[in-house]
């Protein structure tokens, strides 16, 4: 399983006021894991319901989303933890700072030690540019690495699918 990037070029003025071409790296995402695998796989697992296992999970999100909208970190063991984060404009002095400067809310979620332990063995795959003439467009890998087991009935480990950062 590999994490595919492209590089990315932009112009950035350097302190100068000159522009300069920087690289940087932007992740190809494999695939979109919908919930449906998660419940399913969760109840082949445990040998719960899939509905069971849907209704736990639709009332963990309820839950989450009160306790974010109470301002509450909220501690989901092993998987990680959310919170709360408030953006707004810049006010040049306190006086001048009204609830017109805030913008919204969003959700940072910072990933559980199984899953950052896990993130330390990842291997990259950059892939060119363009597509290659094989299709594949890759160096150093397929592209198809990672993401969702084309048979939902064989479990793989090591957490595929699935995103994390900001919610903004």
């Amino acid at each position: 399983m590999s994490v595919s990037f492209k590089l990315i070029s932009t112009h950035l003025k350097d302190l100068d006021g000159n522009l300069r071409e920087v690289h940087y790296a932007q992740t190809v995402y494999n695939n979109d894991t919908p919930f449906e695998y998660f419940t399913d796989m969760i109840a082949r697992i445990s040998a719960v319901s899939p509905g069971d296992v849907k209704s736990v999970l639709d009332t963990l999100t309820a839950l989450v989303s009160d306790q974010l909208l109470l301002g509450n970190i909220v501690d989901l063991g092993d998987l990680g933890r959310l919170r709360p984060v408030v953006k707004s404009r810049a006010a040049a002095s306190a006086e001048e700072f009204t609830k017109g400067n805030l913008l919204r809310v969003g959700v940072v979620f910072t990933p559980g030690r199984a899953i950052r332990q896990s993130l330390r063995t990842v291997k990259y795959a950059q892939q060119s540019a363009e597509p290659a003439a094989n299709g594949t467009g890759t160096e150093g890998g397929t592209g198809t690495e990672g993401g969702t087991p084309t048979d939902p009935n064989t479990p793989t480990p090591g957490g595929e699918g699935g995103t994390g950062g900001e919610g903004n």
